[in-house]
C-alpha cells in the first residue's frame, strides 16, 4: 500500500488563502494589503483610491445618571463648641468625630486632627502635605490664623450611599472692617463607617453629591470632550 508523505502543510494553507482572495474578487470586493490610499487589487497591483467624505455634522447625546440622595438641615445650626482634650472612647456618631476633628485644628493638634480620618488614609494625607510642598508647621500656622479664630455652624446632613456627609460654615471677623463678619460657603466632610466609628475620608472627593449639593440645582450638565 502506498503512503503520499506531505512535507509541508504551508502550500496547502496559500492555496487556500489564494483561492479566498479570487472568490472575494468575484464578488467585487478587495482585499486591502496597500498603504493608506492605496487599495490592492486581485491581481496585486496597486491602485489609487480617494477617500471622499461629507461636510462634518456636529451631534451629542445625552448621559443621564443619577445620584440619589437624603439630606436634613440642622434647624437650628449647631454651633460647635471646642473641645479641650481629645476625647476617649469612641465616638459612635459623624457629628461628634466632625467636633473633634474641628476642636483639634482649633487646638492646633495635628496628631489628634490625624486621627479623625480612617487609618488606611492617614498614610495618603502624609503624602498629600509633602506634595503640596507643606510641612506639619506650615498647617498649624494655617489652622492659627484661620479656623482656630473662627465660629463654627453645622448646618446639613447627608446620607449618600453608605457615606455620611455633613457640611459646615466658618465666620470670622473681618480684619480690615471689625463690624464685618466673613462667613465661607459650606464646607462638606465625608464619613465612612470604619473601625468601629465613623472617620472622615477622601472617596467623595470628586463625587458629584459633594461637589454639587448646594448649587442650588437638581440638574447639571457636563460636555465630555
Amino acid at each position: 500500500m502506498a503512503v503520499r508523505k506531505f512535507n509541508s502543510f504551508a502550500p496547502t494553507c496559500k492555496s487556500a488563502l489564494r483561492a479566498s482572495m479570487f472568490t472575494l474578487a468575484a464578488f467585487g470586493v478587495f482585499v486591502v494589503s496597500a498603504p493608506a490610499g492605496n487599495t490592492a487589487t486581485s491581481d496585486g497591483k496597486s491602485v489609487a483610491v480617494k477617500f471622499e467624505r461629507t461636510a462634518p455634522e456636529q451631534k451629542r447625546f445625552v448621559l443621564t445618571v443619577n445620584y440619589p440622595y437624603r439630606e436634613r438641615v440642622y434647624d437650628p445650626p449647631v454651633l460647635v463648641k471646642k473641645l479641650r482634650v481629645k476625647p476617649e472612647g469612641r465616638q459612635m456618631i459623624a457629628e461628634n468625630i466632625l467636633i473633634s476633628h474641628i476642636s483639634a485644628m482649633k487646638n492646633l493638634d495635628f496628631d489628634w486632627w490625624l486621627d479623625t480620618w480612617t487609618a488606611a488614609e492617614r498614610p495618603a494625607i502624609l503624602k498629600q502635605l509633602e506634595a503640596a510642598g507643606k510641612t506639619k508647621e506650615d498647617l498649624l500656622e494655617e489652622w492659627k490664623n484661620t479656623i482656630s479664630k473662627s465660629s463654627v455652624l453645622i448646618k446639613r446632613w447627608i446620607i449618600a450611599r453608605k457615606y455620611i456627609i455633613l457640611t459646615y460654615t466658618t465666620s470670622i471677623q473681618d480684619p480690615n472692617n471689625k463690624s464685618k463678619v466673613i462667613t465661607s460657603k459650606e464646607i462638606p466632610v465625608t464619613f465612612k463607617f470604619s473601625d468601629l466609628r465613623w472617620n472622615i475620608t477622601q472617596e467623595l472627593e470628586n463625587d458629584p453629591v459633594v461637589l454639587y449639593f448646594n448649587a442650588g440645582t437638581s440638574r447639571i450638565e457636563r460636555v465630555i470632550r
